[in-house]
């Protein structure tokens, strides 16, 4: 078996004693020697940073807001929500949509649509509009909805700045009457 240049023979490879090796004593490996460190040897000396006197200043401080914006807003982050309700009636015998109920939800602000509430004493002559950030909910007009019924709206998030609107308006003239609730919350 031939062995590569610089490399020692098989039958030469562990043939000594095993040792721990300690760093300050001299080591012997191969045919050269390797001197401890000196214990005498100088290192550079480094110099101290000066010490500050005064801290460095900082950016000024914001004046706080008054103390009952402070508690509006610790209110609403423990209550997760301001609770909204709407509640209003309509008597009339218009033909053309009129606003029941309206909640405008701010900027910044998400609107959590919980339920609605109606109530008609004409249910035949009534019709329904709901509108949710523009967007008409598509209720049926050529429907008969019943005297007394509610929607709930479950886990509807609006974010604002956006409105809801309840509207209704008599099919032929005839007079109507309408109770309508709306539930929901801002956060």
């Amino acid at each position: 078996m031939q062995t590569a240049p610089g490399q020692p023979a098989p039958e030469e490879q562990g043939t000594g004693v095993i040792q721990q090796l300690t760093p300050d004593v001299e080591q012997v490996v191969g045919p050269e020697a390797q001197e401890a460190l000196a214990p005498d040897t100088v290192l550079p000396v480094i110099a101290e940073p000066d010490k500050r006197i005064a801290p460095i200043p900082g950016p000024g401080r914001s004046v706080l807001p008054p103390l009952e914006i402070v508690q509006d807003e610790v209110a609403r982050q423990t209550i997760i929500g301001f609770p909204v309700v709407k509640i209003d009636s309509y008597t009339g015998t218009d033909r053309d949509w009129h606003m029941l109920l309206r909640w405008d939800i701010p900027d910044g602000l998400t609107g959590d649509l919980h339920e609605i509430s109606l109530r008609t004493t004409s249910p035949a002559k009534t019709r329904y509009r709901l509108v949710f950030a523009d967007r008409d909910q598509g209720l049926p007009t050529d429907k008969d909805f019943p005297s007394l019924f509610t929607l709930p709206w479950r886990q509807t998030v609006i974010p604002g700045p956006a409105s809801v609107t309840i509207e209704v308006r008599s099919t032929d003239g005839t007079s109507i009457m309408v109770d309508g609730t709306l539930t929901g919350s801002e956060r």
